[in-house]
């Protein structure tokens, strides 16, 4: 006879909440923080990733490289998605609404 582990009662609910809230926080927390903070580099990739926790949607990213060769995806609104091009130099101001853009470059 096969013998499985179930988690029954209140325990499986707990253990439900955390699994699936703390991913859910986990992307939003990261998000929001890279919408709110300054950062510069290259833009070596980009893309999207699916989130089906939550809001189901897409998450435009971007991958940064700074001098030190270190590389970090970064979470970005559409108009920031939109507005850089791999290969380039970006900078971004610290605050919600800041977009990457190139030194320079004029304000959208």
């Amino acid at each position: 006879m096969e013998q499985r582990f179930v988690i029954k009662g209140p325990l499986a609910l707990v253990v439900l909440a955390l699994s699936v809230g703390g991913v859910y926080f986990d992307l939003h927390d990261y998000a929001e923080a890279d919408l709110r903070s300054a950062y510069a580099g290259k833009v070596v990739d980009e893309g999207t990733d699916y989130h089906i926790l939550g809001r189901p949607r897409w998450h435009r990213y971007i991958v940064i490289q700074d001098s030190t060769g270190k590389r970090e995806k970064k979470y970005v609104d559409e108009n920031g998605y939109l507005s850089v091009k791999v290969g380039t130099f970006v900078v971004k101001q610290a605050g919600l609404g800041q977009i990457p853009r190139e030194p320079g470059s004029p304000l959208p």
